[in-house]
């Protein structure tokens, strides 16, 4: 039972230890892929955004990830809900998607975003499609791919703020077609 999903560093990030709305969201969220029976699909790039560090208030390095959440991924691992997922460097899909936006010139703004984060789409594609971010503008730039890799559109993107997150993973986080990349979120 239950899907792999990737936890996108927006997520991760915002998972702090105070604050209403995004905070608390995000925690919840991420309580609630445990609870639930759900497992985290974590490629070695997503992890490298997750630990990638900043550096602090008072100076010191940290990692973007919150303390909350780098626990809580270390609970999922220790109880096998990790699956770890191996990408492809400059993979083909992700050549026909950057070459497609390079020739339409309307999509021209969708290329830095799409090449920093398409790794999202990619770990995505090769667990359950599930990925929960807060980053709505990469959602309507995905958009842009329907025409360039249809394959793109089967990835689901749900922002635990502002979708029934806790309730769409407790009913085992079934296909919705409004959380498609491919459907319009204004």
């Amino acid at each position: 039972m239950g899907y792999s999903i990737v936890i996108d560093v927006s997520v991760a990030r915002g998972a702090g230890t105070s604050g209403k709305p995004q905070p608390e969201a995000c925690r919840k969220a991420l309580d609630a892929v445990k609870k639930f029976g759900h497992r985290v699909a974590m490629s070695s790039e997503v992890y490298g955004e997750w630990m990638k560090l900043w550096k602090g208030i008072d100076g010191r390095p940290r990692p973007y990830a919150s303390i909350i959440a780098i626990q809580w991924l270390k609970d999922m691992r220790s109880s096998g809900k990790v699956d770890d997922i191996i990408l492809e460097n400059n993979s083909e899909l992700r050549k026909t998607c950057l070459l497609g936006l390079q020739q339409n010139l309307q999509f021209a703004q969708s290329i830095e975003p799409i090449t920093k984060d398409f790794h999202l789409v990619e770990t995505a594609l090769k667990s359950d499609k599930r990925v929960l971010s807060l980053d709505h503008r990469m959602f309507n730039h995905l958009h842009h791919l329907q025409e360039i890799a249809n394959e793109v559109c089967q990835v689901m993107w749900v922002d635990p703020v502002v979708d029934p997150t806790i309730e769409w993973l407790r009913n085992e986080a079934p296909e919705t077609s409004i959380y498609h990349v491919c459907s319009v979120h204004e």
